[in-house]
């Protein structure tokens, strides 16, 4: 006797996560899953729980807890290593600022070059608020960054 196991479009799982606002979860991203033939199959335990969560978010209109608690570590993380600095702030505060690009980053002048006259063209800085960084090609540290910023 064999086990039916959930499976669904890849289609449809990649609007279940649109719909949910789902971003980054590692547990719900498609690279995570088992999928064979367009379909995403739901194997183990895990991924029938992930699944059933992702559905009932989706019911509610709602995110995934997970979701909201990557959100909320993002957040935490960030405030810690930028001392408070919002990302909202930092985007006005960049010159030449362009992006995010596909993976998120954010280009622009460095702030910090800028600050002690160094030659920077606008292509040094790199920003990902969702992934905490903030860095200088041109070798400034994230702390003579943010206190440009500041």
């Amino acid at each position: 006797m064999s086990m039916k196991v959930p499976k669904m479009a890849v289609t449809d799982y990649l609007k279940l996560l649109r719909v949910t606002k789902v971003t980054a979860s590692k547990e719900h991203a498609l690279v995570n899953q088992d999928i064979r033939e367009g379909f995403v199959y739901f194997r183990t335990s895990g991924a029938i729980l992930a699944f059933k969560n992702l559905l009932r978010a989706s019911e509610l209109g709602t995110q995934p807890a997970t979701e909201v608690y990557r959100q909320k570590k993002i957040d935490y993380d960030w405030d810690k290593e930028t001392d408070g600095l919002t990302v909202g702030l930092v985007l006005e505060r960049i010159e030449n600022i362009r992006g995010p690009d596909g993976g998120g980053y954010y280009t622009g002048r460095c702030p910090s070059c800028a600050t002690r006259g160094k030659d920077s063209d606008s292509n040094h800085f790199r920003f990902n608020p969702e992934q905490s960084v903030i860095y200088c090609f041109s070798q400034c540290s994230r702390f003579d960054i943010v206190g440009a910023l500041k």
